[in-house]
């Protein structure tokens, strides 16, 4: 199998259990945001496997997929909105190589998306939050757990690369 068709069928690959661990997430209720958020790591996968451009294919086509066949959209939109895209935004952006302003993008980025999702859902469904003070309290805890979760994605991407690249790409 020459480079191009294995990079290709690890992508589909990823894809494929993409989709599906997004199915699971969508009709077991149960830690729905932790099983997104994972399932927002294998584009990063993606990305070390082919570069970015892999990355994003990875993920535009598990979020149409998503979209179009989940029985629940949250999942579908959650991992579309955020989690899908955010580990080829975090390649970027630390391409600059300075840890204040890579911060201030960041979470530029994780703000931007928390307030259009409100924005999209308050003007199509109903307000989540019931309250603008409500949406900033939410908007502040998340920056905080997004701050955390940005710390442990580069550890866990760290430690992917360390022990199970080398296995797969075999």
């Amino acid at each position: 199998m020459d480079g191009g068709t294995k990079r290709l069928t690890i992508g589909a690959l990823i894809t494929a259990l993409s989709v599906v661990l997004l199915y699971v997430s969508s009709i077991i209720p149960t830690a729905r945001i932790a099983v997104i958020a994972a399932v927002g790591l294998l584009p990063a996968v993606a990305v070390s496997n082919g570069g970015i451009g892999a990355g994003f294919a990875v993920y535009l086509a598990a979020s149409i997929l998503s979209l179009l066949i989940l029985p629940s959209k949250s999942s579908a939109i959650l991992y579309t909105a955020f989690f899908g895209v955010y580990p080829m935004v975090k390649s970027l952006i630390e391409r600059i190589n300075k840890m204040p302003l890579e911060w201030v993008l960041k979470l530029l980025f994780f703000n931007a998306v928390m307030v259009g999702l409100k924005l999209l859902f308050s003007g199509l469904f109903y307000d989540v939050t019931g309250s603008e003070a409500a949406f900033y309290l939410i908007l502040a805890m998340g920056n905080i757990a997004f701050v955390v979760y940005d710390i442990c994605f580069t550890g866990l991407i760290a430690q992917f690369l360390q022990r199970f690249w080398k296995l797969i790409s075999k």
